[in-house]
Parts: structure tokens; C-alpha cells; sequence
């Protein structure tokens, strides 16, 4: 006996074009995105994401080739990682303000390898993000972003994602919000040692026999640290003042995308 499998054509490319949104958000995503995460992770959770949500998506009307199939895979990865960019952007801002932190402590120097990012970071900046990625899982910043990928599939069907200009709009915006909200972040500590930077100017005069360079060093890095540490409840403030702005951003980013 010789068994027959037959495939439908609609549901096939159905799924190709959910895949296609999901691996946008998933590749793009600031925590799964990075290069620390095996590739068959990315692609399990993908292809999960995309077997639970496909059944729920409108059939696509393509009528052309694999030529096709594959521009519009394309333009459904953008919308996948414009979704992504959402989230990216909440990251970034903390990021920044840990570089800059790290620079005014002396840090740059003994920058690693940030395989999130996939370059140099400065320590502070790794261990900011470690803790706004803690404080994004325990707001519930993940469900944010998993149920704008599957409203999505409804307010914006497949096909049907229209790049208006609201959408550059919203990324500028975003943009923008991430050197304000680093700037936020990182100005207290920064004060911090900056002050600390003129007292030792003025020490330095003061006391010309007083070897500055030798207390300079780990006294910026204890006030850093300290300042780190005191600033904490701020970073938290601001994680949870983000992901509460995320339902907002993901609207209206799905309003503009499907705008006709």
C-alpha cells in the first residue's frame, strides 16, 4: 500500500508568511535575539509560536510563484521586527546609560564582548541589562510583546501591512526616547562623579605632594558603584513606567500598519 499526502496550498503559504512574522519578532527580540542563543532555540520557539497562532490568521491570496511567496515573507519580517524594534528600544536606553556610566567610572578600558549586542560593552552597561531584562520578565513585558504579535495577525492580516508614515513616526519617536530616557538614567550617577572629579581637582591643588592619580581611580569607582546602587530604584521606576507604555506603542504601531 502506498500512502498520499496532500497539502493545501493556502495553508502552506499560511504558514510560511506566520512564520516569516514570528521569526521578525523572535530574531529581532532583545533577549532571544542576541548570539548567546542557540539557533535551534530561536527556531523551536518560532515554529511553536507559529503552530499555535497560524490556525487564527486569514488565508493568504497569493496566486504567483515562490518569487512571490518570498517578497511577501519579506515584508513580513519587517513587520515582525518592527514589533521587535518596540521592545529593542526599551533596551537600548539602558544600554546607553550603562555605557556612559561605565565611561565616566574608567570602564572603557576593560570593555567585553557583548554577545547580545555582538560588540564591545562596558560591564556597567551588562550588568544594567541583566537586571532590566529581570524586571521586563517579572512586569510581564513578555506577554506584552506575545499578545501585540498575535493581535497583529488580526488588526494587520497577512498581506494587507501598509509602512505609513506613523510608522517612521513611531520609530523616531522611539528613537528620541531612548537618548532622553538614558540621559535620565544615567545623569545622577554621572553628577555623582563629576563632583567627585572636582574635589579631587581642588584636592590636587590644595595638596600638590598628594598623589591624585593613585586615589582618583578607585575612588571614582566606588562613587559609581554606590551611585549604581542607589539608582536602582530608579531603573526600576523607569522599566515599569516602559512596559506599561508598551500597550500603547504596540497600538499604535498595528493602527498605522494597517492603515488603508
Amino acid at each position: 500500500m502506498s500512502a498520499t499526502f496532500a497539502i493545501d496550498v493556502g495553508v502552506a503559504q499560511r504558514f510560511a508568511l506566520v512564520l516569516a512574522r514570528v521569526a521578525g519578532v523572535v530574531g529581532f527580540a532583545p533577549v532571544l535575539g542576541g548570539g548567546n542563543v542557540p539557533r535551534v532555540v530561536k527556531a523551536g520557539l518560532a515554529l511553536s509560536i507559529t503552530v499555535l497562532l497560524a490556525p487564527h490568521a486569514a488565508l493568504p491570496s497569493l496566486r504567483g510563484g515562490l518569487a512571490e511567496l518570498a517578497v511577501a515573507m519579506g515584508g513580513e519580517v519587517l513587520v515582525g521586527a518592527l514589533v521587535g524594534f518596540v521592545v529593542v528600544a526599551l533596551f537600548a536606553a539602558v544600554q546607553l546609560a550603562g555605557q556612559s556610566i561605565g565611561i565616566q567610572m574608567g570602564f572603557a578600558a576593560a570593555s567585553q564582548f557583548d554577545p547580545m549586542s555582538q560588540a564591545s560593552s562596558v560591564v556597567v552597561a551588562q550588568f544594567q541589562f541583566v537586571v532590566a531584562t529581570l524586571l521586563f520578565f517579572a512586569l510581564d513585558g513578555h506577554h506584552r510583546a506575545i499578545e501585540a504579535l498575535a493581535a497583529s495577525f488580526t488588526r494587520v492580516p497577512l498581506l494587507h501591512a501598509e509602512f505609513s508614515g506613523g510608522v517612521m513616526e513611531l520609530i523616531f519617536d522611539l528613537t528620541a526616547a531612548v537618548f532622553v530616557a538614558a540621559v535620565s538614567v544615567a545623569t545622577p550617577v554621572i553628577v555623582a562623579m563629576l563632583l567627585t572629579n572636582l574635589g579631587l581637582g581642588i584636592l590636587a591643588r590644595t595638596l600638590p605632594q598628594m598623589n591624585v592619580f593613585m586615589v582618583a581611580f578607585p575612588l571614582q569607582i566606588t562613587v559609581g558603584l554606590v551611585g549604581i546602587g542607589l539608582t536602582l530604584p530608579l531603573l526600576a521606576w523607569w522599566m515599569g513606567h516602559g512596559v506599561d507604555d508598551l500597550s500603547r506603542q504596540f497600538g499604535f504601531l498595528l493602527r498605522h500598519l494597517a492603515a488603508s
